[in-house]
């Protein structure tokens, strides 16, 4: 998955988690700390762990949010890593030092889905980097946690991902066979054969896709 390093305000830990929930099926993972820490560990340890292993930061800019060092040393350890900052405004106060000038997404934290788009789409522009968002997209899918999930995350992939390498085709291969949210989604494997047209569309190549299995047609022992 995207790792994303969420810095927040104590009193919106709730909100960066259920935010972080949400990110999952876009094939984002978020360190929010408050959660990511287990009982009995140093934090700032973790903490310090989870900002080197960042490939992008979310600032949930309230308005208290300048007031704690720590997340202006939060800030000030992406900017010093070069590490892409994404600002979401969720008060009245604008972004201030050097994250003033970056672009900001306006957010309501009681309606996530609102502002999960564009969020998403600022996300693949900071990081510049088609082919590593492409493939968080297919690995949320073959996750797919339930057959209300496939659906959901499986028109994701479709909508973002026009084109399949090799290696994600086969990730969808291998993740169908195992995720029995995939290979028994009627959503995918109905009349209209969505998930059958779709690889062969963005592969450039011949797949069936069976009830447990998909096969390359070169794969077929057909006789005649």
């Amino acid at each position: 998955c995207i790792r994303l390093f969420i810095s927040h305000r104590d009193g919106f830990k709730v909100e960066a988690q259920e935010l972080s929930d949400h990110l999952l099926d876009y094939g984002v993972s978020a360190f929010v700390a408050h959660s990511s820490i287990e009982p009995m560990e140093k934090w700032q340890k973790v903490i310090l762990q989870g900002l080197e292993a960042m490939e992008i930061m979310l600032a949930f800019v309230t308005d208290d949010f300048h007031r704690s060092h720590w997340t202006n040393q939060e800030i000030g350890y992406a900017l010093a890593r070069g590490v892409p900052i994404i600002t979401l405004k969720l008060g009245t106060e604008d972004p201030l030092g050097f994250i003033s000038d970056t672009q900001a997404v306006k957010g309501d934290v009681n309606d996530v889905y609102s502002f999960l788009p564009s969020l998403y789409n600022l996300l693949s522009k900071k990081l510049g980097n088609k082919s590593r968002m492409q493939s968080a997209l297919v690995e949320a899918f073959v996750g797919s946690p339930d057959w209300d999930q496939a659906r959901i995350r499986f028109d994701r992939l479709k909508e973002h991902v026009t084109s399949l390498s090799e290696d994600q085709v086969q990730k969808i291969v291998t993740g169908y066979k195992d995720n029995k949210w995939l290979n028994e989604a009627i959503y995918l494997n109905n009349q209209y054969k969505r998930l059958q047209k779709y690889i062969c569309l963005a592969s450039g190549k011949n797949y069936l896709v069976l009830k447990d299995s998909i096969i390359e047609e070169d794969d077929l022992n057909i006789p005649f």
